[in-house]
């Protein structure tokens, strides 16, 4: 989340969860090696964002997830990502595409039952 300074700034949102909750949100990539930030996908809302790549095919993280390693397909790279992410569907998606992931999953979802 990039906070709001009290100028404009397109895109301000209020997300309650988190610390400073007005500002821009996020989605991003980054380096485990060098700490660089790689890729941004901006959270734009729910029409925006369901007029982006990927999102026509998959649910919301996966699409978030396949637009911000894009660049990386092909390259056998293991993708790290919290459990929002974390899901069998987004696994399967970059598998495909030729990358590997260490996410966590919630229990009890779609192809993760809690038994």
């Amino acid at each position: 989340m990039i906070t709001w300074l009290g100028k404009l700034m397109p895109g301000l949102i209020v997300v309650k969860r988190k610390p400073d909750g007005i500002g821009r949100e996020l989605h991003t990539a980054v380096c485990r090696l060098s700490g660089v930030l790689f890729a941004f996908d901006p959270v734009e809302g729910k029409e925006s964002d369901a007029k982006k790549e990927f999102s026509n095919n998959y649910k919301k993280h996966v699409a978030a997830t396949l637009r911000l390693v894009k660049g990386l397909f092909g390259s056998g790279r293991v993708v790290v990502a919290d459990s929002w992410f974390g899901s069998v569907a987004l696994l399967k998606a970059l598998y495909s595409r030729g990358l590997y992931a260490v996410v966590n999953m919630k229990t009890n979802t779609a192809l993760s039952p809690k038994e």
